[in-house]
C-alpha cells in the first residue's frame, strides 16, 4: 500500500470525524439550553436546530431537517394563523424580506395557543461576512403572566391608597415615600413642590415639618435626628399630634415585613371636640348625680342596677322597697325581681352573662327584650325595663303598672259590653236567635246528642263543630266568658277527638259538664239586663214597622172591632197584609250585611284593615230567618276565615302592590229556581302546598296520593274536618272545622259549595243553594 496517499485520506477522516464529535458536542449543548435555538445559512437555509426550538414553534417532522428553507417554516406558521389575520403569501414575503436584511431583532410574539414568546435574533459572521443568524425562543409566558399580576397587585393598592378616607403612605427601608395619596398633601398642608420627584425623603419631609413649627419649640436638627431615628426603628405606632392650625391628627404605623412602614394619617378634630364636650358632659352629670338621685327617689319608680354577679348595688330608689316588699342592696336580683320563680330568675342570671360578654350592643338589646317585661310581686303586678349600663352593669327600671291594667280591663270591659249593647238593638234578631239558640244546645241539645246512641268518635266529631260555630258566634257579639270557656273546652275535645274510637261517652259527657254554658251565658248577659232592663231580654226580637204602617194597623183594628168588613182586593189593604205577611222575613243582602260587625271586630284584633262589606244584590230575595239560620250561622266561619287567613296586614298588603284595606264582596244571583251565593276577598289565597302538608301529616292521604291531586281537588280538602292551615289555634280561628260545618249546612238546604283560589288574589266561594217558591216578596 501506497503510505503517501493513505496519509492525506486518513487526516481527511480524522478531521471528519472530529467534526462530527463538535457537532455532537454543539448539539447536545443546544438541547439542554432552556430557549429553543435555531440557527440559518446566508441563504436562509435551516442548518441547526435544538429540541426547545421544535417544542415551542410545535413545527411538524418534515420541517426539522437541514436545508429546510426558513420561507418554507414561515409559510407553515402563517397557514395556521401564528401571524394573525392578512393574506398568508403577502405575511411570508414580508417576513422573508426582513430576514434577508441579516438586522439583529427582538420582539414577543403571541403562539395560537395563548403562551407568549421571545424572539431574539442575532446575525453571525464567517471570514468578515455576513454567515447567517442564530435566533433564540424563550417562552416567557409565565413571566408575563407574573408581571400582570404585580401589575394588578400595584393597581389595586393604588386604588386603595387614593380612596382612602384619610391620609395614607408607604415609607421603604431607605426611609424614603415611595406611594401616597392626595389626602396627605391636603390633610397636613405639603406644598406639591415638596413631592415634585414623585418621592420624598422621609427626613426631607421632617425637616420640613420642624421649620414650620409642626413639633413645638426646641432644637430643629434635634427635632429631626430624634424622629428619624425613632423611624428606623420600624415599630407600630399611634399617637395623636396636634397641628398649629388647631386641628388634631391620630397618627398609626405598621411595619411591613420587607421593609419600611405604612402610616395613616386622620383628622380626629371633630372626635376630640365631642370627647371635651362628653367630659364636660360628664363632670355636669357627677355634679347633679345628688339632684337626680333625689328625683328618682320622688318619681315613684323603683330604680336598681347589678353587674355580671347579680349583687343589686347600693344606690337603689326608694320605690324598689315599696314594691318588692324588702330593701333590694346587696341580694342577688334574681331572687329579688322574681322569687319562688326558677325559671324566670334562671333566664334572667343566664341572659345577663350573655349580655355582658357581647361586645354588639344591637345583641345586647335583642337578648335583653326577652327578659319577663311584667311580673306578680305579692299584690302588686310590675313592669320592668332592663337597660344596659356602662362598666358591665344592668339597670332595671320598675313601674306599678296595677292600677293601669285594672283600668284597662274596665275599659275593654266597657267597650264590649256598648257593643254587646249595640248589637242587641241594631241586630236584635240574629242577637236573640243566637242566644236563644246556644241556650236550647246547652240545656236540651247536649243531653240529646249524649243520649243518641251514636258513636262516641262521631260524638265527639259533632259536638267540637257546634261549639266551634257557637263560640264564634257569641264572639261575633262581643259576648266575654261563654266564647272563652268554649275555647278551652274546643280544646279538650280536640284531645278526646284524637283519641279516635277509644274516646267514651264518659270522658265527653265529663268536658261538658266542666263547663256551666248557661251561667256563663247568664253572667256575659248581665250587663245588658242591667242597662236595658229585663223587660228587653223577655220580649226578645223586635220588628221594626214604618210609621205609616202604623197607622194603618190601627185604622184596619178600629175597622175590626166595630164590625166594618175588610175589603182584601183594596190595593191599600192587599199592600198592607202581604208586608205584615213578610214581616217575619229577612232580604238575603240583609242577612249578609250582618256580618260586618264580625269582619270588623276580627280585623282589629289582627291588627288588619279591611273596607266596609260589600253586597250586591240579594235586596228582592227574601227569606225565612227560621228555615236559613243554621246556613247563616255557619257562613261565620267564611267571612271569619277571610280575615284571618286571607287578608294580609297592611305592610304586607303595600309591598305586594295592594291597597292597604282588604276587601270582602257578597254577590247575589238568581237564576231560575237556584240562588248563588258569592263570598270573595282579595287576600293572599289558599296554601296549596300548606294544604298538601297538613292532609300527609293528619294521614288523610299518602304523599304520593296528595302530590297526584290536581288543584281543584286540593282545595277541597279546606271542607275536611280538621284541616287548617295554620299551625297554632287561636279564639278566632285554627281548628279546621268551620268549613267542613259550612259545606254540611249547604247540604242540609239541598244545595253545596265550591271554592275558587289564585295565590295573591284571592279566595271565593260560590254557594249554590235551592231558591223556595215563595222566595221573592216584599
Amino acid at each position: 500500500m501506497d503510505t503517501h496517499q493513505s496519509e492525506p485520506n486518513l487526516a481527511s477522516r480524522r478531521g471528519e470525524s472530529a467534526h462530527e464529535l463538535a457537532t455532537t458536542h454543539l448539539q447536545a449543548l443546544l438541547d439542554v439550553l432552556p430557549q429553543g435555538v435555531s440557527v440559518c445559512d446566508k441563504a436562509l437555509s435551516l442548518t441547526l436546530w435544538n429540541r426547545r426550538f421544535n417544542q415551542i414553534l410545535d413545527l411538524p417532522q418534515s420541517l426539522m431537517c437541514k436545508g429546510v428553507r426558513f420561507e418554507d417554516v414561515i409559510r407553515f406558521n402563517a397557514l395556521r394563523g401564528d401571524y394573525g389575520a392578512g393574506d398568508p403569501e403577502q405575511q411570508v414575503q414580508a417576513i422573508v424580506a426582513r430576514a434577508r436584511e441579516f438586522v439583529a431583532h427582538r420582539f414577543e410574539r403571541v403562539l395560537p395557543g395563548g403562551r407568549t414568546v421571545l424572539v431574539e435574533g442575532m446575525p453571525f459572521t464567517s471570514g468578515g461576512e455576513i454567515a447567517g443568524f442564530v435566533t433564540t425562543y424563550t417562552d416567557i409566558s409565565e413571566q408575563k403572566q407574573n408581571e400582570e399580576q404585580l401589575k394588578r397587585q400595584r393597581d389595586e393598592v393604588k386604588t386603595i391608597i387614593d380612596n382612602f378616607p384619610g391620609a395614607i403612605s408607604l415609607c421603604n427601608a431607605d426611609l424614603r415615600f415611595t406611594a401616597y395619596n392626595d389626602q396627605l398633601m391636603t390633610l397636613l398642608g405639603f406644598p406639591p413642590e415638596l413631592f415634585a420627584k414623585g418621592w420624598v425623603d422621609f427626613e426631607e419631609l421632617v425637616r420640613f415639618n420642624v421649620n414650620r413649627g409642626e413639633y413645638g419649640p426646641g432644637d430643629p436638627e434635634q427635632q429631626v435626628r430624634t424622629a428619624v431615628e425613632r423611624a428606623r426603628n420600624f415599630q407600630a405606632h399611634r399617637f395623636e399630634r396636634l397641628r398649629p392650625d388647631g386641628r388634631w391628627l391620630e397618627v398609626r404605623g405598621s411595619p411591613i415585613p420587607s421593609g419600611g412602614f405604612v402610616s395613616i394619617y386622620i383628622d380626629v378634630t371633630e372626635r376630640k371636640r365631642i370627647e371635651a364636650e362628653l367630659l364636660r358632659a360628664k363632670e355636669l352629670a357627677e355634679a347633679r348625680r345628688e339632684q337626680v338621685t333625689s328625683l328618682l327617689d320622688h318619681s315613684g319608680q323603683g330604680f336598681l342596677s347589678f353587674g355580671v354577679d347579680l349583687q343589686v348595688e347600693a344606690e337603689c330608689s326608694r320605690a324598689c322597697s315599696t314594691m318588692l316588699g324588702l330593701h333590694p342592696a346587696g341580694r342577688d336580683a334574681a331572687q329579688v325581681l322574681f322569687g319562688a320563680d326558677r325559671v324566670k330568675a334562671e333566664l334572667l342570671r343566664e341572659t345577663v352573662a350573655a349580655v355582658l360578654n357581647e361586645p354588639d350592643p344591637w345583641q345586647c338589646v335583642a337578648m335583653l327584650s326577652l327578659l319577663p317585661v311584667e311580673f306578680r310581686c305579692g299584690e302588686l303586678l310590675l313592669r320592668a325595663e332592663y337597660k344596659l349600663l356602662e362598666k358591665q352593669r344592668v339597670m332595671v327600671v320598675l313601674t306599678d303598672v296595677t292600677g293601669e291594667r285594672l283600668l284597662e280591663q274596665k275599659v275593654q270591659s266597657e267597650r264590649q259590653r256598648l257593643e254587646m249593647i249595640v248589637a242587641a238593638i241594631t241586630d236584635s234578631r240574629d242577637f236573640f236567635d243566637t242566644i236563644q239558640t246556644f241556650r236550647e244546645f246547652a240545656s236540651v241539645g247536649l243531653a240529646t246528642l249524649l243520649r243518641s246512641g251514636a258513636q262516641p268518635a262521631r260524638m265527639a266529631r259533632e259536638l267540637y263543630r257546634q261549639v266551634h260555630t257557637f263560640k264564634g258566634l257569641l264572639n261575633q257579639y262581643s259576648f266575654g266568658q261563654t266564647p272563652q270557656a268554649l275555647h278551652a273546652l274546643e280544646g279538650r275535645l280536640e284531645e278526646l277527638r284524637q283519641l279516635g274510637a277509644q274516646v267514651t261517652q264518659q270522658a265527653l259527657a265529663e268536658a261538658l259538664q266542666a263547663v256551666p254554658m248557661t251561667e256563663l251565658l247568664e253572667a256575659d248577659l248581665r250587663p245588658l239586663r242591667e242597662a236595658l232592663g229585663d223587660d228587653f231580654l223577655a220580649c226578645g226580637e223586635r220588628i221594626l214597622i214604618t210609621g205609616e204602617q202604623t197607622r194603618q194597623l190601627q185604622q184596619l183594628a178600629s175597622q175590626l172591632l166595630h164590625g166594618e168588613p175588610i175589603d182584601v182586593t183594596l190595593a191599600s189593604i192587599r199592600k198592607l197584609l202581604l208586608a205584615l205577611e213578610q214581616l217575619h222575613k229577612m232580604s238575603f243582602s240583609q242577612a249578609l250585611g250582618s256580618f260586618e260587625r264580625l269582619i270588623q271586630q276580627a280585623a282589629a284584633r289582627l291588627e288588619k284593615e279591611v273596607a266596609p262589606l260589600v253586597v250586591r244584590g240579594g235586596e228582592a230575595v227574601w227569606i225565612d230567618p227560621q228555615h236559613w239560620r243554621p246556613f247563616l250561622r255557619s257562613l261565620t266561619h267564611v267571612f271569619r276565615n277571610a280575615v284571618v287567613h286571607g287578608i294580609e296586614d297592611p305592610n304586607t298588603r303595600l309591598d305586594s302592590g295592594k291597597s292597604e284595606l282588604g276587601s270582602i264582596t257578597c254577590s247575589v244571583q238568581v237564576s231560575g229556581t237556584q240562588l248563588q251565593l258569592s263570598i270573595a276577598d282579595d287576600g293572599v289565597g289558599i296554601d296549596l302546598a300548606a294544604l298538601r302538608q297538613r292532609a300527609v301529616g293528619m294521614g288523610l292521604l299518602a304523599s304520593q296520593a296528595v302530590a297526584a291531586l290536581s288543584e281543584e281537588q286540593v282545595m277541597e280538602l279546606i271542607f275536611l274536618d280538621n284541616v287548617s292551615t295554620l299551625q297554632e289555634a287561636s279564639d278566632l280561628a285554627g281548628r279546621g272545622v268551620g268549613l267542613a260545618e259550612v259545606r254540611s249546612q249547604a247540604r242540609k238546604l239541598g244545595g253545596d259549595v265550591r271554592v275558587q283560589s289564585a295565590r295573591g288574589q284571592g279566595t271565593q266561594f260560590v254557594f249554590t243553594l235551592p231558591l223556595p217558591c215563595d222566595i221573592f216578596g216584599a
